[in-house]
């Protein structure tokens, strides 16, 4: 959760050009790079359900990337993404626990060929409620389409290739 910390942080450093805490902010980003790397090394095939995640796993560390520094990231996050999607079948669908967040993280890297095999997966795992909506299974017995992190919604929001809902940008 840190990392969220430090992507509000270096966002300000951003706008109001103050470049007090970039040392910082990158050896930040290099310390999470490095546990992925690590993580890359072991594999990611016996982790628990949560570590996969947004709320607490990798999918969050690698949006951070994204969203700090990139461009200086780029392969190192494709390539937790190819290794990360190898577990689909751990993932659950939604934003928060499952491969929405992994998806979240694919939209900034443009990494099409993965973007297409996860809206395939999280097709696979939908069905139409009693209103006829596309609706997706999930963690929760019964399914909330409006809940964005364990709901239908960020399922929707990423699959439509939206930014992360709370990304931040001086335009």
């Amino acid at each position: 959760m840190s990392q969220r910390l430090v992507y509000v942080l270096n966002y300000y450093s951003q706008l109001y050009e103050d470049v007090i805490y970039d040392e910082s902010i990158e050896s930040f980003s290099d310390f999470i790079s490095d546990k992925i790397r690590n993580q890359l090394e072991v594999g990611f095939d016996s982790l628990k359900l949560l570590d996969y995640s947004w709320c607490e796993g990798f999918s969050d560390l690698l949006l951070y990337l994204c969203l700090v520094n990139q461009e200086k990231y780029q392969l190192l996050i494709v390539q937790s993404q190819n290794e990360l999607f190898k577990q689909h079948l751990h993932m659950g669908t939604s934003y928060c626990h499952g491969l929405a967040s992994l998806l979240q993280t694919v939209i900034y890297t443009e990494n099409d060929e993965l973007y297409e095999k996860i809206v395939a997966i999280l097709i696979t795992r939908s069905y139409r409620d009693s209103n006829d909506c596309l609706v997706f299974q999930s963690e929760e017995p019964s399914q909330s389409v409006v809940d964005f992190g364990t709901g239908t919604l960020g399922i929707y929001w990423t699959m439509l290739k939206e930014k992360f809902l709370f990304h931040l940008d001086k335009e």
